[in-house]
């Protein structure tokens, strides 16, 4: 189980605003997955510090923050590729 590629493709088409191959976009969604899973992993650990079974919302935004990620624009949709925000 993992990101569809042609998820990743256009997230990537989207974020880049040029044409994506499906093996460029293959290989990102590989990466997307790698990522989410390492995430999980972090972020399961917090959850079981915390007596927990169950990740929630607070233990991935820790974990984001902890990597330096603004977690508020990033759930307000604000958060753009390369860290900016966007102006909406």
């Amino acid at each position: 189980m993992g990101i569809a590629k042609y998820t990743a493709h256009r997230v990537m088409k989207a974020a880049a605003g040029r044409r994506v191959s499906l093996e460029a976009a293959d290989l990102a969604a590989k990466y997307l997955t790698y990522v989410a899973g390492e995430l999980a992993l972090k972020a399961a650990r917090i959850a079981r510090e915390s007596g927990r079974t169950v990740i929630k919302k607070r233990d991935v935004a820790l974990v984001l923050e902890i990597m330096g990620i603004d977690v508020d624009l990033l759930e307000k949709g604000m958060l753009r590729p390369g860290g900016t925000a966007s102006e909406e």
